[in-house]
């Protein structure tokens, strides 16, 4: 101040208790200087105001980070949960339900239906043979066929691959009528494919029982399949 200068410092005030903040500029039509000294607490109070805003800021970022992670989680895990629940119902092979969805659902048929219940039995003939000649590609490419023509005609609902070459077809309050010229569609897509199925078919009225409707449509289908091997003289394997 004594040179005519303008400046600042700081220091501690024993009267206040804290740091001064002390600037002074000299007057320019006099020998006067202008001094204002601001405590540290007042200095400062919007600093530390703004740290504390910028703080809760960055704790809601970090919270609504969390809560994103959270929900992206939620979301890969019900679609992981979605994607086993689908491999554990679904044949990989065919697409149609497999094994573990048949023995699931098989005993809801009767209370799914009103006045009949159809249970179709199919197995697919010469696999075993297909596979010897030609490869396991060719077999599977033929029961993607069968799986194909099943499903184009009888929906995906209802149609189940319960074994290696074996299909059950559920048709609920349907005539039989519609039924048979559903077969005779999906049988003449597989023969003009060189495919040739056993179908056995039994249909019951309310009340249903399921395990002696089953067995009577497996027996039907047995009986044609040693016909077709009869009628073709081709090698039965078991």
């Amino acid at each position: 101040m004594a040179e005519g200068r303008a400046g600042y410092c700081s220091f501690e005030s024993k009267s206040v208790g804290e740091d001064l903040y002390f600037y002074y500029e000299p007057v320019a039509s006099s020998n006067w200087s202008v001094a204002l000294s601001v405590p540290e607490s007042l200095a400062f109070a919007g600093a530390k105001q703004m740290n504390t805003l910028l703080a809760g800021f960055n704790v809601l970022e970090m919270l609504l980070l969390l809560a994103a992670y959270f929900l992206w989680l939620m979301h890969v895990t019900k679609q992981e949960l979605a994607e086993k629940q689908r491999l554990a119902e679904r044949d990989l092979l065919t697409g149609l339900l497999n094994r573990n969805s048949y023995e699931k659902n098989v005993g809801d048929y009767p209370g799914r239906c009103r006045k009949s219940l159809t249970c179709i039995y199919i197995d697919a003939n010469g696999l075993h043979a297909l596979n010897d000649s030609k490869g396991h590609a060719a077999g599977d490419e033929m029961l993607r066929a069968v799986a194909g023509a099943l499903r184009d005609c009888f929906g995906e609902k209802d149609v189940y691959r319960i074994g290696g070459d074996e299909f059950v077809v559920f048709a609920r309050d349907e005539a039989l009528e519609g039924i048979w010229n559903k077969l005779e569609e999906a049988q003449n897509y597989l023969k003009e494919r060189g495919y040739h199925v056993s179908v056995g078919l039994c249909c019951r009225k309310q009340p249903v029982d399921m395990d002696s409707l089953v067995k009577e449509a497996e027996t039907h289908m047995y009986a044609e399949k040693d016909r077709y091997y009869q009628e073709t003289g081709e090698v039965r394997r078991s």
